[in-house]
């Protein structure tokens, strides 16, 4: 992501669909913080100037007996907790 403007309290709020079925190995940079709110996991990120680039890496394994269609996956980028965008995507697993 790329901060347009100043982000005092950036977080990512990940949608269930991120964590049903799968491992998580690593998140890259580590989050501040962990929580959940909502069924929500909320990851804290540091503050951010505008311009000022971030990358944030999950890594992932798909447990044996899982199969997905269309499994919604969203993401909400907040700010003190106020919604700023949020990206929807899905996930399928095959058999």
């Amino acid at each position: 992501m790329t901060a347009r403007q100043p982000l005092a309290s950036p977080s990512l709020s990940l949608s269930s669909g991120w964590f049903s079925g799968l491992t998580t190995n690593a998140e890259v940079p580590q989050p501040s913080t962990q929580s959940s709110r909502n069924g929500e996991t909320i990851f804290t990120l540091g503050p951010m100037r505008p311009g000022a680039v971030r990358h944030v890496r999950m890594y992932f394994q798909v447990n044996p007996t899982t199969v997905a269609w269309n499994r919604g996956q969203d993401v909400t980028l907040l700010d003190s907790g106020t919604p700023l965008v949020t990206v929807h995507r899905s996930l399928d697993v095959y058999p």
